[in-house]
């Protein structure tokens, strides 16, 4: 495959980009962000909004914690109604918090 090619890898939920030879890939949405905002800063994770790895556009992008990612995956976030979401990411917050106050 040529250099600019993409490859949509489901286990990961992620468009993948060949960005130089012989075999190196790396995340469009990573790609697409740093060309649009700059660097991710360490510790942030690049979260689709709409939870879908094919709509890779900045207006779909937000950065999160690794620790928000987390507990909103254990929640099952991007698999829960569109109408519940927020009160589903509420709830991770709160966890988080709670955890940081033990």
């Amino acid at each position: 495959m040529q250099v600019g090619a993409e490859r949509f890898v489901e286990k990961n939920n992620a468009l993948m980009v060949k960005i130089g030879e012989p075999n190196k890939w790396r995340m469009k949405r990573r790609v697409v962000w740093e060309r649009v905002f700059g660097p991710v800063p360490k510790g942030m994770i690049i979260k689709l909004k709409d939870g879908n790895g094919r709509h890779v556009y900045p207006e779909n992008m937000e950065l999160i914690t690794g620790n928000l990612h987390m507990r909103l995956n254990m929640l099952g976030y991007d698999k829960t109604p569109k109408e519940f979401q927020p009160a589903v990411r509420l709830m991770a917050e709160i966890g988080i918090k709670k955890a940081e106050r033990k």
